[in-house]
């Protein structure tokens, strides 16, 4: 198989992406070409290097891609501490009426509570209340 001298060398853009499968960053790498190439991994290695063929690039230089800028992590806004007492507040009172239930009765008392404070931090007025019995008088 005959090869062009001008077509021998070829400009590789290699992209790294992050765990969410964006795109993170990029190298322009100039003139490539492949110095050596194994199909198959020889059978005298061990068996827990990979299997893949493998292929090894040698270029005449490279650089840092800026135009790629990686993306940002979704940020976290502090609660106010007006919304965490209001929280703890509604938390606590759901368990204090739901004492006199079973304990799988309390759970589920529980967990439409929070249920009610997901909604409600993500917008979205919750129209239904737990039914739970009064609170208990203080003793």
């Amino acid at each position: 198989m005959e090869v062009s001298l001008e077509d021998f060398r070829k400009d590789v853009i290699l992209e790294l992406y992050n765990e969410a499968g964006q795109l993170a960053i990029a190298y322009k790498i100039y003139r490539c070409w492949v110095s050596e190439f194994q199909a198959l991994p020889d059978s005298t290695r061990t068996r827990t290097r990979s299997r893949s063929p493998r292929i090894k690039l040698e270029n005449e230089g490279w650089e840092r891609d800026y135009d790629v800028v990686e993306p940002k992590e979704p940020a976290f806004t502090e609660p106010s501490l007006e919304t965490c007492m209001a929280t703890a507040s509604e938390w606590m009172n759901t368990w204090e009426r739901a004492r006199g239930l079973r304990p799988a009765l309390r759970g589920v008392a529980l967990l439409a509570c929070a249920g009610r404070l997901l909604r409600r931090g993500a917008g979205v007025v919750a129209r239904r209340r737990a039914r739970l019995p009064p609170p208990r008088a203080a003793p």
